[in-house]
């Protein structure tokens, strides 16, 4: 059945904090997510779990990599969103995490693709608010990031046009 069970608790604090290692981000318990501030720009990987999580040992989470800008909005939301990506496992909408063999294939499988989407789109930011949106507008990544669902990135790309 897949190895040692937990909790739901145990097996999303274990998740979080092999992503937070991997990341460097600061864990948010609150919400829960890992954070990266670049000065009004906010890096995000928002997790979500099953409503039938603790059922017959359900856990199951997954979660969405998100780009918005505080400078529009205190929080995130319409206004402020730039741009997210959704990450979840290639055939399906949850990973399951209730043991820790499928835990750890999860946890690889997330560094896999926050490796392949959060830390490219990070590190853009990191050179400037300019680099940033050029990577993730670019005609490559424009699909991967939803950029054309929001406003505030057409808001933004249009003031770093002005300048």
């Amino acid at each position: 059945m897949g190895g040692l069970r937990w909790t739901t608790s145990e097996a999303k604090e274990r998740l979080y904090q092999g992503l937070a290692e991997c990341t460097g981000w600061k864990f948010i318990k609150s919400k829960p997510c890992l954070r990266q501030r670049m000065d009004d720009i906010v890096l995000e990987l928002v997790f979500y779990s099953s409503k039938y999580n603790n059922l017959e040992d359900t856990v199951e989470m997954n979660c969405e990599f998100r780009i918005w800008c505080k400078a529009y909005d205190k929080v995130c939301n319409i206004n402020s969103k730039i741009a997210y990506c959704l990450i979840r496992p290639d055939d399906g909408y949850w990973y399951d995490i209730a043991s820790m063999s499928n835990l750890e294939r999860a946890r690889e499988d997330i560094k896999q693709k926050i490796g392949q989407y959060v830390m490219p789109a990070a590190e853009a930011f990191e050179k400037g608010r300019e680099a940033g949106l050029s990577y993730i507008g670019s005609a490559k990544t424009r699909d991967i990031y939803h950029v054309d669902s929001f406003r505030a990135y057409a808001r933004m790309a249009e003031e770093i046009g002005r300048r």
